[in-house]
């Protein structure tokens, strides 16, 4: 099995998450041959989110090369970016280092095209829908993307980043995501792709006629498949 470097992203919660998922699907995907092998340089997230505010992206991404070098020279073979917003650096992290990173997009193209998917549905935060963060890589695979509307976007975004976590909304919540979801699928998916963590919940609203996928989950599978290819 390959040694797996992990780069900390911009939310604690996401670090822990990847962290955990990824040891589970190695353990699954080893048969109980070997153990999974990860080294995690955990950047510090604050300072992360102060230098975003500032929009200092040369900032960012000196950190991020920086930490990508700690996890070559530490034996790491291949590298995954536990963030969809350091995706943007991407490429200019990739130059700093000889191992490969593996890209979310990449992972999820290279999933639906498998599984002979044509059109996808998109649902995630602004950022994520209206980037190339997902549409170059499912465009090359020849897979066409489908977005909500601006109206159902902006409602997205209070779904993905509430002001105030109240739990006592979750019903209204869920009626918005099937509205929204309703949609969408009137323009005949088939498949969709949640590509926020926090809609994660929602999946069970999904109609079975439709293939739903996480896209951290789908980086994570990915990623074990290749380190496994290493036994």
């Amino acid at each position: 099995m390959q040694k797996i470097g992990l780069l900390g992203g911009f939310d604690l919660d996401n670090n822990i998450w990847y962290y955990n998922n990824l040891c589970l699907s190695l353990v699954r995907q080893a048969h109980g041959v070997c153990g999974p092998e990860i080294v995690f340089e955990s950047l510090d997230y604050v300072q992360l989110n102060q230098l975003l505010e500032r929009a200092d992206w040369e900032g960012i991404l000196s950190l991020y090369r920086c930490a990508a070098r700690n996890l070559e020279r530490s034996g790491a073979q291949l590298c995954v970016i536990c963030s969809e917003l350091a995706h943007l650096i991407f490429d200019d992290i990739q130059e700093a280092v000889a191992i490969p990173l593996i890209h979310i997009g990449t992972a999820v193209s290279e999933r639906l095209q498998h599984e002979g998917h044509k059109s996808v549905a998109l649902i995630g935060d602004t950022f994520t829908v209206e980037s190339t963060l997902y549409r170059h890589a499912l465009s090359h695979a020849g897979i066409s993307t489908i977005v909500p509307s601006a109206e159902d976007q902006d409602t997205l975004e209070t779904l993905v980043h509430p002001s105030v976590r109240d739990f006592s909304r979750a019903a209204i919540d869920e009626l918005t995501f099937s509205h929204i979801l309703t949609g969408l699928q009137n323009s005949s998916p088939d498949a969709i792709v949640l590509t926020t963590p926090e809609l994660s919940i929602y999946e069970h609203i999904c109609t079975p006629e439709v293939s739903i996928y996480s896209s951290d989950r789908l980086h994570v599978s990915y990623v074990s498949e290749l380190a496994c290819m290493g036994l």
